[in-house]
């Protein structure tokens, strides 16, 4: 994680709108695009993010292949505010995905030894056991990044 600290210029703003289909939410994400002494930077966040030219700033993040520093989480010093998410929700429910498996064969030998063998089988769970822990371990990934970025702005 790397943290750059400067002052914004050349601000552009727009937003990403996504979803909306038949029984869907419709997600919107803000999207802000700018030069931090002369380094390009984007910042996408869900809340408003507030900046304008000539706020100094700091962002954590990660300089992309094409040379761009994709910002994870910033600090306006000017303005005293800061925004991009903690990772704590995303930590939270990847513990819960990677413990999915072992709930699920509690459950299941509960159920199994209550209903004499007509519960739920246990091959019927196999794909929890495979899919869970590998969504799980990649969500804790992406949200233990995303909390470095926010401590390293906080």
């Amino acid at each position: 994680m790397q943290t750059l600290r400067g002052t914004v210029t050349n601000l552009n703003r727009s937003t990403q709108v996504s979803g909306g289909g038949q029984n869907s939410s419709v997600i919107t994400t803000n999207v802000a695009v700018f030069e931090l002494d002369g380094h390009p930077v984007t910042l996408r966040d869900r809340e408003a993010i507030i900046l304008k030219d000539g706020d100094e700033i700091i962002v954590s993040g990660q300089r992309g292949n094409d040379g761009v520093f994709k910002a994870f989480a910033y600090r306006n010093i000017t303005k005293n505010v800061h925004g991009g998410n903690s990772g704590m929700v995303g930590i939270v429910s990847s513990i819960i995905l990677l413990m999915l498996p072992v709930i699920g064969c509690m459950l299941a030998g509960m159920m199994n030894a209550v209903s004499s063998g007509s519960g739920i089988s246990m091959l019927c769970l196999f794909p929890l056991f495979i899919v869970a822990p590998i969504v799980g371990a990649i969500l804790l990934y992406y949200s233990i990044k995303q909390r470095r970025a926010w401590q390293a702005v906080a």
